[in-house]
């Protein structure tokens, strides 16, 4: 066993359980393991990046996520970093296998199918908004104000995975030699910049040393992973983050990702989930675009689509950051970029998808200024409600 694991699990109380056996990932080997450790599973989501579950010792239910050692390793390491500030579930066992990790958390009771995470709330409310939704929000944000009183200063976080890290692995290998990346992009009649600038641009952000204000966040705020309780769940990336960082991540999930493309694009992620299909195409964009290669321009008209709920949960963020004098720098314009270019590569999307895409990087690329909230808001303000 790693060195590193028997002081992380030392650190948490937990007796690790080794099982001298290798785990098959596959739904039927995975429910015989868990009969040797006496617990039945009652069922199990099988993604690209994710194995979990709920299972049940007696009465009791609990919620299982297998992983590999070092996937473990920051799972732990997160976990530890917020579990006292945070409000998460607990991690009641840890089992050892030859080739994977299976963590036991206590079972959420407040969430269900189709209900209980942000996500849920959002399709909710994206239509009629509720009369509670208020205090929902609230509670949500107010876990935020609670951990951004403290603030240091670092070079080196664990969002760097969606960031940084990103930029040799995806930004680079996907689209060094995309052609259209290099015309210049005209949107609603305004012209910008080649989309390729804007990358070059990034890149040579990231590979700048970067000192960022960080504070204790879970480090991937999307929509799937924040229950109303509040709760908050997967602990890869948590730790101190750039809240820079966060607030692009939240801003892109919130109003954009999880209401249209993180659905279309990895709809794995939303086993038990699925209501959030019935208002996936009131998100579709309206979209004209016309490329001329003669030029080397693409004209793209569009507006982004949103929800009034969703802009509602972001400006109260806004005003959270703005009541604790937190200010964002212009820089997010280039963790935007990251977001909205490297979960997915957009050229295999579809066409309309893939020029939404570069439509909604020129549009905050050109409207935002140096008062980042106040210009924020004002590009909120002029999106589409469906």
């Amino acid at each position: 066993m790693n060195c590193y694991i028997k002081d992380y699990i030392k650190r948490i109380n937990i007796n690790l359980k080794k099982i001298p056996i290798e785990l098959e990932i596959k739904k039927n080997t995975i429910q015989e393991k868990f009969d040797m450790i006496n617990y039945k599973v009652q069922y199990v989501n099988i993604q690209n990046n994710s194995i979990n579950g709920v299972i049940k010792k007696g009465k009791s239910k609990y919620f299982f996520k297998i992983l590999k050692e070092q996937e473990f390793i920051n799972e732990i390491v997160g976990y530890i970093e917020i579990k006292d500030t945070f409000p998460v579930n607990k991690i009641i066992e840890i089992f050892e296998f030859k080739n994977y990790y299976i963590s036991i958390y206590e079972y959420e009771k407040t969430i269900g199918k189709n209900k209980g995470l942000l996500n849920d709330f959002f399709v909710e409310n994206d239509i009629k908004i509720e009369e509670n939704s208020q205090q929902v929000i609230s509670n949500i944000i107010n876990v935020y104000k609670d951990n951004f009183n403290t603030i240091v200063e670092k070079d080196k976080y664990p969002m760097e995975k969606f960031f940084k890290d990103r930029v040799e692995t995806r930004l680079k290998r996907w689209y060094n030699n995309e052609e259209l990346l290099k015309y210049t992009i005209n949107i609603n009649g305004i012209e910008s910049k080649s989309t390729m600038s804007i990358i070059e641009e990034t890149i040579s952000f990231f590979e700048k040393k970067q000192n960022l204000k960080c504070s204790l966040t879970q480090g991937d705020p999307n929509t799937l992973n924040i229950g109303i309780k509040p709760i908050f769940f997967d602990f890869a990336t948590a730790g101190n983050n750039p809240i820079i960082a966060e607030f692009s991540t939240i801003f892109w999930s919130v109003l954009i990702a999880d209401a249209y493309f993180c659905p279309k694009y990895h709809s794995n992620s939303y086993y038990r989930h699925e209501k959030v299909y019935d208002n996936i195409e009131k998100f579709k964009p309206n979209i004209g675009y016309k490329i001329d290669n003669k030029t080397k321009k693409i004209h793209i008209q569009s507006n982004i689509k949103t929800s009034k709920i969703r802009m509602i949960f972001i400006k109260e963020y806004i005003n959270m950051l703005k009541n604790l004098n937190i200010e964002i720098q212009k820089e997010v314009i280039y963790f935007f970029t990251m977001r909205i270019l490297c979960v997915f590569d957009i050229r295999t999307m579809d066409e309309n998808d893939y020029f939404y895409s570069i439509f909604i990087l020129h549009y905050l690329y050109k409207n935002l200024s140096y008062n980042i909230y106040e210009s924020i808001i004002n590009i909120m303000n002029k999106f589409e409600n469906i």
